[in-house]
C-alpha cells in the first residue's frame, strides 16, 4: 500500500506547479523508502523465526520408549524401581 501511495504521489503532481510537484515527489519517495524498510525488517524477522524454529527442532530430545526386557541394564535405576521389577 505504501508503494502504491508513493507512486501515486510521485506521478500525480505533473499538472501542478513545480514546487508543489517537488514536495509531492519527495513525500512519494519517502513512502517508497518506508515501504522498503518495513518489508526488509519483516523479511529479517520471518527469516530469523524460521531459522530459530529449525534449530529448536534439531536440538529437541525425543524420549524413545524401550521395553525393559530388551535393555536388561539396571545400573541407572533407583533401588525402589529395581525392586518393583523383580
Amino acid at each position: 500500500m505504501l508503494d502504491i501511495v508513493g507512486f501515486i504521489l510521485i506521478y500525480s503532481g505533473w499538472w501542478l506547479p513545480t514546487s508543489i510537484a517537488a514536495v509531492l515527489a519527495l513525500i512519494g519517495v519517502l513512502f517508497i523508502i518506508a515501504s522498503f524498510v518495513i518489508g526488509f525488517a519483516l523479511s529479517i524477522g520471518a527469516g530469523y523465526k524460521l531459522w530459530a524454529d529449525i534449530l529448536l527442532r534439531s536440538r529437541r530430545k525425543e524420549e524413545v520408549l524401550v521395553p525393559l526386557e530388551t535393555t536388561k541394564d539396571t545400573s541407572e535405576w533407583a533401588d525402589d524401581d529395581y525392586k518393583k521389577t523383580t
